[in-house]
């Protein structure tokens, strides 16, 4: 299992972020996206917006295996 954590502090409202990760994992594996809610309110204050999610298999990848 890989876990971690993406913070921004200095986050501006309706703005884009990028954020890029290298996992390294082969065969299946599950994302799980957890907001964590620093703010600790119960308004829509911590929203999170993930607009896109890309990965490639390594080219050694069985050939059945790739998408």
């Amino acid at each position: 299992m890989k876990s971690f954590t993406v913070t921004k502090a200095d986050a501006v409202k309706y703005t884009a972020y990028d954020f890029s990760e290298a996992v390294g994992v082969t065969g299946d594996f599950t994302i799980e996206f957890t907001n964590l809610s620093p703010s600790g309110l119960t308004t829509n204050k911590d929203r999170v917006a993930v607009w896109n999610i890309n990965w490639t298999q390594p080219a050694s990848a069985p050939r059945h295996a790739r998408r």
